[in-house]
């Protein structure tokens, strides 16, 4: 079942990673050389992933550090680390990579992450940030999809189910030609129909309960 949990938190991060794209630095590749740099940055990463899904966690925690140490510039390794941290419930060294990723995007979902793992672990801040992170997914004048699939969790959380279930059915008109969109707000419906407004945060970034 863990294995299970482990396989599901790399395909769901996807969501989150969709809205980092814009804010991801990337490197040029100059020279011959500097690519097969890159190829074994992306060997570590592998490496990784075959030890996390396992649960070899002293493993997966070298490979990925190994990563990031190849290709410092490269903000989906630190990503992939925030969510090995979440995962073996390491929270407060998660709050730190975060951080880091943080200061480099200036990305909102970050932030977001940043005050559920606060929330979490019951830090006293934790419901002030997250009103600053609704403000700030609310003010969004044109907001992507995963800018409105974290708006509409956070609206669960401060305005209620039945209003939040209202606005997935707006994002339903607007996406209903999006196959993947459609499926995102899908299991986020689900989410808000069984489970509790703090869990349905946790689930967003695969914390568990």
């Amino acid at each position: 079942m863990r294995n299970k949990v482990r396989i599901l938190s790399i395909l769901f991060f996807s969501i989150f990673l969709s809205n980092c794209d814009g804010n991801k630095k990337t490197i040029k590749k100059k020279n011959v050389s500097q690519e097969k740099d890159y190829s074994i940055c992306k060997k570590y990463l592998k490496k990784y992933k075959e030890n996390f899904i396992i649960e070899e966690n002293d493993s997966a925690l070298v490979y990925i550090n190994k990563a990031i140490e190849c290709n410092p510039n490269n903000n989906s390794y630190k990503n992939s680390k925030v969510t090995f941290l979440i995962t073996i419930e390491n929270y407060n060294e998660a709050i730190k990579q975060l951080d880091e990723l943080i200061d480099i995007t200036n990305d909102p979902a970050l932030r977001l992450q940043k005050s559920v793992v606060k929330l979490k672990i019951n830090d006293k801040t934790s419901n002030e940030l997250l009103k600053e992170n609704y403000k700030e997914f609310d003010e969004i004048k044109k907001p992507t999809s995963s800018n409105l699939f974290y708006k509409i969790a956070l609206d669960n959380y401060f305005k209620g189910k039945e209003y939040a279930l209202k606005e997935i059915e707006k994002t339903r008109f607007v996406y209903k030609d999006k196959l993947y969109e459609v499926d995102n707000f899908k299991v986020l419906d689900e989410l808000i129909n069984t489970e509790k407004r703090e869990v349905v945060l946790f689930k967003l970034f695969n914390i568990d309960k």
